[in-house]
């Protein structure tokens, strides 16, 4: 450290220098001998550490703390979020904006982002022995980086920018202050706080000391054991059983085939009531630990692997944060100890009776929760596997429908799971058929008038399937229920396409989107009116992808309107339709999207405009303000506003605004003071179909 740099870091932060076992040199002009200078030298005694029991500055590991806004963790290193793991630490900032953030230590700016949406304002601060601490959703970075992220915005012409920077541009010391806490991007106020070994790297920040005061046990609020194939049954289903966790204990379940256990538990820090995560899971069987996942650090290049962390069939379902205990082939992620195939267990070769399930949660802290489960192996199953001969006889001239009962389908890692009932009351045996396969199955009672069976599926088959339930009376009686659904396979590290010229519809999955092997199905349900095409359900719902794949609607009259967008069905906002994209292909006549996931897809025109409101200043406004603040909300409803094709100008000049997306809010504050006068501003919103709407607006600066 340089004389110029200690004097610095003495104005700015004197206990870091204190920290350092340095010293500040006070200058003092002595009163007796006038023009002598006599210099003294003061010790600063150290600040407290966090961990000392007082809230300190700096951690045990040396680092300062990114900010003094709070000591309170609103979300911890790994917590679930939709298709990806939280990275950092969040901190509290008590529903305000404006807090200094510090330098952790010493360091340069690597790298800055602005965007509206995400993480808002970023500032990368890499520290001189390589690790990268980040800081997220800021109000403002300090003067000199922001008055370059303005010249990067005037260049660019628009809000959104990034760059990364020499270290000889940026440098802080450590306890400098770099930035500003916020709430832009997404979410309140808060700082997003990470550590990271190198730039693609994120660690847990308490392994540097970043720990707040914690005397609380995790909580273990439920249990899931899920089947792991379609040929693995709990409790007689081959659907994912959940059971609550009390006093420690969740009630006995039974299990055949290969089974993982899931796990939905939080952590709550002293004196709050955020529901934070946890550091490290434990999977004990009969006594043998099974499992571990230690929560430390994660590759970005594996941050879609969260649906293969989390139990993604559970979320789809509307269970949340459940963590699975079990490791399957394609996941790469390093969370897990020396044995992570062991996680999965199987009844035959447990073998058959009770086996003592053990799970155990620790915090940061060292605080720990374990939860008791007794799983029963069973020797069989209790489904029916197909007998291998043909299709069971019964009358062709009996109408399908003659028995008045239904069944639903569901595919469950490529095997249909079929429930039926209001079956007839005479009946007493009834068998399944999957025209793809061609076998029969045998169904079993499940519960007052249902009835269960599996169908096997083959992987290789591409066309219509029936699946047919008949029903058989020991007086000879039978009837039938029948069904046809479009079905096809799909493998995995394939690039394959399926389409239904006579449905107008086409699924395109490339190599790469796959983790396993899946059969899909495809059904036309009940049309929308809001819809100008077929609604089709495209299933099963759960399955976890590994990336984008293409659904396509094809038109055989004229090319699709300008209008147009393939939108898929919410399913937990009322039905909702969420636009995907229109990309338009072969002139117009079809039109597709990428998507993540299997819903309800249709095409829908969108001809309503967005909604500009509320703007701060009416027409002809007057005001002594000479940096009046210029905002509207701008809303559109289906297809959603296109931000590069939106511009705001002021006095016919392009301004560098920003859009609050939670707010559905665009606004603008000069840069410079305005002249006395009239001033004229615009906004003109534009939608990702190209409706549009304008506002303008004049005011006086008084």
């Amino acid at each position: 450290m340089g004389l110029i740099d200690l004097l610095r870091s003495a104005v700015k932060n004197p206990g870091a220098l204190a920290r350092r076992g340095l010293f500040i040199y006070r200058c003092v002009r002595a009163s007796l001998i006038p023009g002598v200078v006599c210099v003294s030298l003061t010790a600063i005694p150290p600040v407290a550490h966090a961990g000392d029991g007082e809230v300190g500055e700096f951690t045990s590991s040396g680092l300062r703390w990114p900010t003094d806004a709070s000591r309170i963790l609103t979300s911890t290193f790994c917590e679930h979020r939709p298709d990806r793991f939280h990275a950092g630490i969040d901190f509290s900032t008590n529903g305000g904006n404006g807090y200094e953030c510090f330098a952790v230590d010493d360091g340069y700016v690597s790298r800055i982002r602005v965007e509206h949406d995400g993480y808002g304002k970023v500032l990368y601060l890499q520290l001189d022995d390589g690790r990268v601490a980040v800081y997220a959703h800021l109000s403002r970075f300090t003067d000199e980086i922001e008055e370059k992220v303005r010249k990067l915005q005037l260049e660019r012409g628009g809000y959104e920018v990034g760059s990364f920077f020499s270290s000889k541009q940026f440098r802080y010391l450590q306890g400098e202050v770099i930035a500003y806490t916020g709430d832009t991007g997404a979410g309140a106020p808060h700082l997003h706080f990470e550590m990271r070994r190198g730039i693609d790297y994120p660690y847990n920040p308490s392994i540097d000391g970043f720990l707040v005061d914690d005397d609380r046990s995790p909580v273990i609020r439920k249990l899931a054991l899920r089947p792991l194939d379609g040929d693995s049954e709990v409790e007689g289903d081959m659907l994912t059983v959940i059971r609550n966790v009390r006093k420690g204990r969740a009630n006995p379940i039974s299990f055949y085939g290969r089974v993982g256990v899931s796990v939905q538990a939080h952590d709550f820090k002293d004196g709050t009531w955020y529901w934070v995560g946890y550091r490290r899971l434990e999977l004990i069987v009969d006594g043998e630990l099974r499992h571990v996942t230690d929560l430390d650090s994660f590759d970005y290049r594996y941050d879609n692997y969260s649906r293969l962390d989390f139990d993604y069939q559970l979320d789809r379902r509307g269970y949340k944060d459940f963590r699975r205990l079990y490791v399957e082939p394609p996941n790469l992620l390093e969370f897990y100890g020396p044995r992570p195939e062991g996680g999965v267990l199987d009844s035959r070769e447990l073998g058959p009776g009770p086996h003592l399930v053990q799970v155990r949660v620790e915090d940061d802290a060292g605080n720990e929760r374990t939860a008791t489960w007794i799983l029963q192996a069973q020797s069989q199953p209790s489904l029916p596997r197909a007998r291998g001969e043909g299709p069971p006889r019964y009358s062709a001239s009996l109408d399908a429908d003659s028995c008045g009962g239904d069944f639903s389908v569901r595919i469950v890692d490529g095997v249909a799971r079929i429930l039926a009932w209001d079956l007839p009351g005479w009946t007493s045996r009834v068998e399944l058929v999957a025209t793809a396969a061609g076998v029969s199955h045998t169904m079993v009672p499940y519960g007052t008038g249902h009835w269960l069976g599996r169908a096997e599926l083959p992987l290789d088959f591409r066309g219509i399937n029936r699946f047919r339930v008949i029903a058989f009376g020991d007086s000879g009686e039978v009837a039938v229920i029948d069904r046809a659904l479009f079905l096809s396979g799909f493998h995995r590290n394939r690039a394959e396409r399926w389409i239904l010229p006579d449905k107008g519809i086409e699924v395109r999955i490339g190599k790469g989107a796959l983790w396993f092997d899946m059969v899909m199905s495809l059904s036309e349900i009940e049309p929308d009116p809001q819809a100008i095409s077929p609604v089709y359900a495209v299933r099963p719902l759960d399955h976890p992808f590994a990336g984008l794949f293409t659904v396509a609607f094809h038109s055989s009259g004229s090319p699709w309107p300008k209008e147009a967008g393939v939108c898929y069905r919410e399913r937990t906002k009322g039905g909702r339709w969420t636009y995907i994209d229109n990309r338009r292909e072969a002139e117009g006549y079809i039109i597709a999207a990428k998507v993540y996931s299997l819903e309800d897809f249709a095409v829908l025109l969108d001809t309503v405009p967005p909604v500009i409101a509320r703007a701060t200043l009416s027409d002809g406004a007057r005001t002594r303000l000479r940096r009046p603040r210029l905002a509207a909300a701008v809303k559109d409803t289906l297809s959603g506003l296109d931000l590069d094709a939106t511009s705001f100008d002021l006095d016919g000049e392009n301004v560098i605004w920003k859009y609050d997306k939670e707010r559905d809010l665009i606004s603008y504050i000069p840069w410079e003071d305005l002249p006395k006068g009239v001033h004229r501003w615009r906004i003109v919103a534009r939608d990702k179909v190209g409706n549009s709407t304008t506002l303008e607006r004049s005011f006086r600066v008084r």
